[in-house]
């Protein structure tokens, strides 16, 4: 039987001889990537756990091994107490010499004398809760002693007590190296710092900038004068209130 055949298409096998070479190419090509896709990998893991990395431990979450300071509490309480029977002497030798003040109303170690000059003037008084420990750091043992307050002489004048502040004392080796005071003035500024501050604004606003260390009135002034009028002004608001 004789067929006929349709003549071969002019460069047909050399096109289809290029489509099997770039096929071949590509899929060398994707190969490559995968194994190199694969080595990054590898290393990344091999940097990751590498020799010492299961030891490490988050930044946020302190060591197990470290352990807290026996006299943490005993000291943080004497220094709380200290402060608030006004005894600077006692508060002053519970610090450690490069102790951080600077969150008790931005003060200085040097500071504290007349801090606790001003409290007293103002006729500040503290309701204690016992102090317990709530964080052991490799720089020290943070205790915590809540309270509440009086102060501006807001006792005279049946107002407070101010709920919700506490001291964070960092102990070290038997002395405060670090302390934060906070106040919780959520009720106490509406109630007794903004009226007498709006008082002495009125009243006797040479003494504004004695008192205060601005005009905003927002805190109060470290100074021999500032301590004198505090006594002074605080008394005179509370016997102008009880008329």
């Amino acid at each position: 039987m004789v067929t006929k055949q349709k003549p071969p298409d002019p460069g047909a096998l050399e096109r289809q001889q290029n489509r099997q070479v770039r096929a071949a190419r590509n899929r060398r090509f994707g190969a490559f990537a995968v194994a190199a896709v694969i080595a990054m990998i590898a290393v990344a893991l091999i940097v990751a756990i590498g020799p010492g990395a299961r030891d490490k431990q988050p930044a946020s979450e302190p060591s197990t091994s470290l352990g807290a300071d026996p006299t943490a509490v005993a000291t943080a309480t004497a220094f709380r107490k200290a402060v608030e029977s006004f005894d600077a002497e006692r508060a002053s030798s519970l610090l450690a010499k490069d102790a951080d003040l600077s969150h008790v109303s931005g003060i200085t170690p040097g500071q504290l004398p007349a801090l606790i000059a001003l409290l007293h003037a103002q006729g500040y008084m503290e309701l204690p809760s016992p102090c317990e420990v709530t964080d052991i750091l490799s720089s020290g043992t943070v205790v915590r002693c809540p309270f509440d307050f009086q102060d501006i002489r807001s006792d005279e004048m049946g107002l407070g007590p101010f709920h919700g502040s506490f001291w964070d004392i960092e102990v070290h080796a038997g002395q405060v190296v670090h302390d934060l005071f906070y106040w919780d003035v959520s009720r106490f500024s509406n109630q007794v710092w903004e009226p007498f501050a709006q008082w002495v604004a009125q009243t006797h606003p040479q003494d504004v900038t004695k008192m205060y260390t601005d005009e905003t009135q927002t805190a109060w002034r470290l100074s021999g004068e500032s301590i004198r009028l505090w006594a002074e002004r605080s008394r005179e608001y509370v016997q102008r209130s009880s008329q």
